[in-house]
């Protein structure tokens, strides 16, 4: 089978699917930048973001990644995406999985567009986890490069975990291992988003 029917199957088509946090049924949400600065929020939403991806990724396993990129038919910003990826030393590998489809109709930022979302799935080694959070994190910081920009997904997809750098504001962990989230809400329960703390509190609180 390839990644996107895995990623599909597991995640019961769900998974890109914006929120992830509120969208999944289960989920934990984290607050990641602080400081004034812009590097220094982003500085702390990179070392928060790797704290956690630690504990869900083992360090001698590959790991699969999906990048999502809007694209109205233009090649132009697919190469300006590879080229960042490339400095940012990740290359997709000749084994990776490629598709297209529609922007749903409530995320289109104008009518009449052909608005499409291109999809890269991939494995690569876990040495590789902090440079893929890079890219994610510094999707909003126009001086910070490299900056591919686009929507980056991380899995484990024999835990059933998805992680989702958002911005350098945040992260979504969700996944169908309840017990797996829950150890993962108490270590790291100082990082927990206070907006969302009661609803995981109810879920996860209680394990």
């Amino acid at each position: 089978m390839s990644l996107r029917t895995d990623i599909e199957r597991i995640f019961h088509g769900k998974v890109f699917v914006r929120p992830l946090f509120y969208e999944y049924g289960q989920a934990l949400r984290f607050e990641l930048s602080e400081g004034d600065s812009a590097i220094a929020q982003f500085l702390s939403a990179l070392n928060k973001a790797l704290t956690i991806c630690e504990d869900i990724f083992a360090p001698d396993e590959d790991l699969v990644v999906c990048l999502r990129f809007w694209h109205n038919g233009s090649r132009f910003e697919h190469r300006k995406m590879l080229r960042e990826l490339r400095a940012a030393d990740i290359r997709p590998p000749r084994a990776r999985c490629l598709w297209d489809e529609p922007v749903p109709e409530e995320d289109r930022i104008e009518e009449g567009l052909n608005e499409r979302w291109a999809n890269i799935a991939f494995s690569v080694p876990r040495a590789k986890l902090q440079n893929l959070l890079w890219c994610a994190l510094s999707h909003d910081f126009s001086s910070i490069r490299p900056n591919p920009g686009g929507l980056i997904y991380l899995f484990d997809l024999s835990k059933e975990i998805a992680v989702w750098p958002y911005d350098d504001r945040g992260m979504d962990v969700a996944g169908n291992d309840t017990q797996f989230l829950a150890s993962l809400y108490k270590k790291h329960e100082r990082f927990l988003l206070d907006h969302d703390r009661a609803a995981m509190d109810a879920k996860f609180g209680i394990l």
